[in-house]
């Protein structure tokens, strides 16, 4: 089952721990598991009528209730998600998320005011995203690259980057 591998993925890296016990004890004790755990059931079931919606949809506003976490279930995001401080992290329908990134707290990742169709960004595998990073549009966050606290990021990052400052996440580094 997709769900419980995606699971045993985001445990281990949110606790270290592996196999089947350790999924059930983080779903006990682990707030960041149960956060990820209510996204992933939530995206399960989202497609599965009228009854799948509505039960979907409780569990989205309980991520909201309870972890203050506001993460789409038409959000995709691979395995291995870590979520060091799982509490004002949003996360919007369009996002695309890779495998193995970690989100701190306070992280946004949306879409862009402009006038047409929403553009939501699109964060490679291995990425880490600093406390209170804001990061939107049609953009991509490359492979292995790191997000520093505070920033606003609107343009593309190229693989292996790191940004630490505003003037870093300004520049058209796309082409890099």
């Amino acid at each position: 089952m997709a769900i419980w591998y995606d699971l045993q993925q985001d445990v281990l890296v949110n606790t270290g721990a592996k196999g089947n016990v350790a999924v059930l004890k983080a779903l006990l004790v682990s707030h960041s598991v149960k956060a990820i755990f209510r996204y992933r059931l939530s995206r399960a079931l989202l497609n599965r009528g009228a009854v799948g919606r509505l039960v979907s949809k409780w569990l989205w506003l309980r991520n909201i209730r309870l972890a203050a976490c506001h993460i789409s279930p038409r959000a995709c995001i691979g395995p291995g998600l870590c979520l060091p401080h799982a509490v004002g992290i949003v996360i919007g329908e369009g996002v695309v998320v890779g495998d193995r990134v970690t989100i701190y707290q306070h992280v946004t990742l949306g879409t862009s005011r402009k006038a047409g169709p929403p553009a939501y960004p699109c964060i490679c595998d291995d990425v880490q995203i600093y406390a209170n990073a804001v990061v939107f549009g049609a953009i991509v966050i490359g492979n292995r690259s790191v997000i520093g606290a505070g920033l606003v990021v609107s343009r593309t990052i190229p693989s292996n980057a790191v940004c630490r400052n505003e003037q870093q996440a300004r520049m058209d580094v796309s082409h890099a």
